[in-house]
């Protein structure tokens, strides 16, 4: 069955009657956000190097500073 462009569109997250271009500007910007938050994950989380590069701000414990770089990324 055909969904409708419009539905598809909704049903992915993108307002209602957005154009093509618009939904991938969109998809773009979230991507973007997205990538901002993940980058320092990846620098807290070792992975095999022994010292990680980053150290949570704040005297955060490195898990409740996951926890919200991850919740702000998905």
């Amino acid at each position: 069955a055909k969904v409708p462009h419009d539905a598809m569109a909704h049903e992915m997250g993108h307002g209602a009657g957005m154009d093509m271009q618009g939904m991938v500007k969109d998809m773009r910007n979230r991507f973007l956000i997205s990538l901002v938050f993940t980058l320092p994950i990846f620098a807290m989380e070792p992975m095999g190097l022994g010292e990680p590069w980053l150290r949570p701000p704040f005297g955060l414990s490195e898990d409740v500073a996951m926890f919200f770089l991850a919740s702000a990324a998905i």
